[in-house]
């Protein structure tokens, strides 16, 4: 049986792209041991992108 995958109310598919930067740095952040350690340093340069994203979305 196949099923509709969930889309949140409000999606729109035409701005989906303009968040992949945003969860990149997020998905970033889980897996250490692929990317970049975990510490202060890392956290405030992921900080950074997120804040300068923020300003472009």
């Amino acid at each position: 049986m196949l099923e509709e995958p969930y889309v949140s109310p409000g999606y729109d598919d035409d701005k989906a792209d303009q968040y992949e930067p945003m969860w990149y740095v997020l998905q970033q952040l889980p897996t250490p041991e692929l990317d970049i350690p975990v510490n202060a340093t890392s956290v405030r340069g992921h900080l950074r992108v997120l804040k300068a994203l923020k300003n472009t979305l």
